[in-house]
């Protein structure tokens, strides 16, 4: 089964994504937030899609100005986004019926899960991070080049190359402002939910001997850390991918028994 979805978000945009499922009786859904500056058609997340539809039902949208959602990418920001997951995490919770519901996030998807996690957390039954951001102060080396930051000081905007589109597109200051006024490390710790976070020692973009343990000290509760020796930021090795796809899956099925 697959599904074309639409839905609006609180500015009246009107944001796209699929509803997929190879197991139409399955009472669990996954909510795939995709990375800066992709979009639903990522690599990284087909990949799960194909891997976790044949168990769960998975919906993956872009968001607001990305892909083919509504929406002005140059003036995205990670609080838009938040927005964004809020709507589709609404969307999905009450056209399906679910009994579990995890969101899942890869790379600054899972920033975005992070950030919202504990506004939603009725909703929701779980989060997992794969390849995720703590404290996002200096973040903005991680996604831009120095020369762009130097034209966010000097212009109030740069030009990035999006994956949708493989076009280069503008985007506005506002977008790296918000990486010293959001606190995603103190919005974790509100959250009170089951909690994976994933690695890979060799992410060669988000270091995970920062990130990934300020993630884990600053969660509550039900948390684990599971760091694979070797990955890369995609887990790009098909033995990696295995690993993070076994964990993800073994996460899910605690879930189910509780």
């Amino acid at each position: 089964m697959k599904t074309e979805i639409r839905f609006e978000n609180k500015n009246n945009e009107i944001l796209k994504g699929k509803v997929i499922s190879l197991k139409e009786n399955s009472e669990i859904g996954i909510i795939l937030c995709h990375g800066f500056p992709g979009s639903q058609k990522s690599k990284g997340i087909q990949e799960l899609v194909e891997s976790l539809s044949k168990n769960f039902f998975v919906m993956t949208f872009d968001f607001s100005g990305c892909g083919i959602s509504e929406g002005h990418f140059e003036n995205l920001t990670l609080s838009k986004e938040v927005s964004d997951l809020l709507s589709a995490t609404k969307y999905f919770k009450e056209n399906y019926s679910l009994k579990k519901l995890i969101l899942l996030g890869r790379s600054t998807g899972a920033v975005i899960v992070t950030l919202s996690a504990y506004r939603i957390e009725k909703y929701i039954d779980g989060i997992i991070l794969i390849s995720g951001v703590g404290d996002l102060r200096g973040a903005e080396n991680y996604d831009f080049s120095k020369k762009q930051l130097k034209e966010f000081k000097e212009l109030g905007f740069s030009n990035i190359k999006c994956g949708w589109d493989g076009e280069e597109h503008r985007i506005n200051h506002s977008f790296i402002n918000e990486f010293y006024e959001l606190t995603p490390l103190e919005d974790l710790k509100k959250y009170n939910k089951s909690i994976l976070i994933i690695h890979g020692s060799k992410d060669e973009f988000i270091p995970f001997e920062k990130d990934s343990y300020e993630l884990f000290n600053a969660a509550n509760n039900k948390k684990e850390l599971f760091i694979i020796e070797g990955a890369d930021h995609r887990y790009s090795e098909k033995e990696h991918y295995d690993k993070m796809l076994i964990k993800i899956f073994d996460f899910i099925r605690d879930l189910k028994d509780e």
